[in-house]
């Protein structure tokens, strides 16, 4: 009776967790699949979006949100991984292959490899406006990235938020208006 009550316990336990975890496929499927049987789109791990189409003609679909999108109490983990983010606070982020490199080059996002000598970990994205937002929250720039800050040149994925040393610091200029056109002499403002 005893192994038997430890046998079903066992499939019982096997059961309930495969239940519960998914492919990668399943997850890129799960969100469709869900909407077609509840009419409603999980709002933990997906969202409903226009697919095509016009807005007045729209076809809404139900798809998968980006891990960064996802908190992380809801991270898919087949789908997405668990990295401490900006604020030094768990955030969902994609999966990143790191078996196949020995450390993190360029704009590398991962934690569990050094940056490359040269390279150190940095937050912050800079706006159109000029402001800066350090903690990347509910964003792609969540986590810190691997920059070459320091060696003078502002180079891609550095800006004045993340490297100050090689970008500077930005100053906004109002361009008068009779220069503000382009080529075709339409006005930009």
């Amino acid at each position: 009776m005893k192994k038997t009550s430890f046998c079903f316990f066992i499939f019982s336990f096997f059961l309930f967790f495969s239940c519960l975890s998914f492919s990668d496929q399943d997850f890129k499927n799960y969100c469709k699949n869900y909407y077609a049987e509840h009419q409603e789109c999980p709002e933990d791990i997906c969202l409903l979006a226009c697919r095509s189409g016009h807005y007045r003609d729209c076809f809404f679909e139900c798809i998968p949100k980006e891990c960064y999108m996802i908190d992380v109490e809801h991270c898919p983990l087949v789908y997405c991984q668990i990295l401490k983010g900006c604020e030094k606070q768990n955030v969902c982020y994609q999966k990143i292959d790191e078996k196949q490199f020995d450390c993190g080059g360029l704009a590398y996002a991962g934690q569990d490899l050094k940056c490359c000598p040269g390279l150190v970990k940095r937050c912050g994205i800079e706006f159109f406006d000029g402001s800066c937002d350090i903690e990347g929250k509910f964003s792609s720039q969540s986590v810190p990235i691997c920059l070459p800050c320091g060696d003078g040149v502002c180079h891609q994925f550095e800006n004045r938020c993340n490297c100050p040393e090689d970008c500077g610091q930005f100053e906004r200029k109002d361009i008068p208006r009779e220069e503000n056109k382009n080529n075709t002499g339409i006005d930009l403002n």
